[in-house]
C-alpha cells in the first residue's frame, strides 16, 4: 500500500531550511514524488511547474497532464517557477511538481513573467495582480475563493489517485 505524507513548510522565501531539513531525513529512493501546493485559493487556471524535460519525471508529468485533462482544468506548464520548497526535493533527485492557481489572465501574465523575463513588455505595469498582493497586508483570507479551493482540492486528490493507480 502506498503511503502519502502531507508536510507543511512555511516561509520558503527566507530560505528552504524546513524542507531541506525534512529532505535530509528521507531516503530519496523511497519517494515517488513531491507535490508542492503553493499559491492556491483563487482563480480558475493552474500553473504547473517546473516542467520536466522530455526524459525526466515522465510518470509525474503524464499524470498531471492526464489529471488536468480529465477534470477539464486549464493547466499552464511553466519551465520556471519562483524559488520554493520543491527545490529541496529536486536537489536530491525526487521528482517534483508545483501547483498554483490564478485567474486565467493572471496565470498567463505570470507564465510570461516566469518564462520570458527579458521581455521589456513585462515590467511592473504588466505584472499579474498577485505580485502586488502576495506577502503584503492585502494578502488576507477574504481573498480566497471557495470554487478555486475546491478546484485545487479536486486536482490534488485526482492527481494522487492517478499516481497511485496510473492504469485507471
Amino acid at each position: 500500500n502506498p503511503r502519502i505524507c502531507i508536510v507543511f513548510f512555511d516561509s520558503e522565501e527566507t530560505g528552504l531550511a524546513g524542507s531541506e531539513h525534512f529532505v535530509r531525513s528521507l531516503d530519496p529512493a523511497c519517494i515517488e514524488a513531491m507535490i508542492n501546493v503553493d499559491l492556491v485559493g483563487y482563480g480558475d487556471t493552474v500553473i504547473v511547474g517546473p516542467s520536466p524535460s522530455e526524459n525526466e519525471k515522465t510518470q509525474l508529468n503524464q499524470s498531471i497532464k492526464k489529471t488536468c485533462s480529465g477534470l477539464s482544468i486549464d493547466c499552464l506548464f511553466s519551465q520556471r517557477l519562483p524559488a520554493g520548497d520543491y527545490q529541496s526535493f529536486d536537489a536530491v533527485g525526487i521528482p517534483t511538481v508545483s501547483l498554483a492557481t490564478l485567474p486565467s489572465s493572471e496565470a498567463h501574465q505570470a507564465w510570461h513573467v516566469l518564462n520570458r523575463p527579458d521581455d521589456s513588455r513585462l515590467q511592473n505595469d504588466n505584472l499579474p495582480q498577485i505580485a502586488r498582493v502576495i506577502h503584503t497586508n492585502s494578502d488576507t483570507a477574504d481573498r480566497l475563493d471557495p470554487a478555486a479551493m475546491t478546484m485545487a482540492y479536486n486536482l490534488l486528490v485526482n492527481l494522487l489517485e492517478e499516481l497511485i493507480s496510473p492504469s485507471k
